[in-house]
This record gives structure tokens, sequence and C-alpha cells, in this order.
């Protein structure tokens, strides 16, 4: 999200940044820090849109995923379905209190992952 600016530190606090960096040319950001020099501004838009999905998780929530439910998130194998499970929430509990707490944790499914003989993939603040 942002709005037109006049330099960088204009949209520091912006996830992304769309600033013209030379006559014709566009320069990207991710944050504070520039990925992407002198794109012609043609092709700058469609630049703009692969670098958001990059970063975005496959579920398109992007750095905000990561603080939805007081971090308590998870990347899902089979639950995924194509995105249908994206936002979906699940009580998780640990079978093994060698590396868990018992005490179970309500997640939500911020993002796609796969591993090996597991359904999801706990944050470490999940995982606690």
């Amino acid at each position: 999200m942002g709005c037109i600016v006049n330099d960088p530190g204009e949209m520091a606090d912006a996830d992304f940044g769309y600033v013209g960096g030379a006559p014709g040319k566009i320069d990207l950001y991710v944050g504070k820090t520039l990925v992407k020099r002198a794109i012609v501004m043609e092709q700058a838009t469609d630049a703009l849109i692969n670098l958001i999905k990059e970063h975005a998780g496959r579920c398109g929530y992007g750095v905000f995923g990561a603080t939805i439910n007081g971090r308590d998130v998870a990347a899902a194998s089979d639950l995924y379905q194509d995105g249908v499970g994206c936002g979906a929430c699940y009580q998780v509990r640990c079978t093994n209190s060698n590396y868990c707490s018992d005490k179970g944790v309500t997640i939500v499914i911020t993002d796609h992952g796969s591993s090996h003989d597991t359904d999801f993939i706990l944050s470490r603040r999940a995982f606690g």
C-alpha cells in the first residue's frame, strides 16, 4: 500500500515501493531495500505485481501473515487445497511433549508448504 512520494524516504513505512529512479525508469523497493533498479516504465507495473507475489506467500498475506493470530500461524500441505485453506483455523496439539507444548494452539493457515509426513509447518511461536 502506498501513495505518490518524492523519494524513497517518504515511503519508508510501505511494504513495497515504486519510485521514479531516472527519466522513464522505475526502482522497486521491499521496505527500505532497493531490490530492482531502472525498470523500463512500461514494464514496471508487471514487475511490481511479480515482486509482491514473490513476497506474499501462497495465501497473499505477505509480511502481515506472520503477525496474524498473535503469530500462531502455519503453512499447510494437503489442507492448503489450492488456496481454499487460506485463513482456515485449526486446533493443533502436540503428541510428544519432548518437542512442543501439549497445551495445544489454534493456528491460522497463511501459506502453502510441504514437509515429509506432516500436515502443518508451524511458526516458531505456534510450535512453543
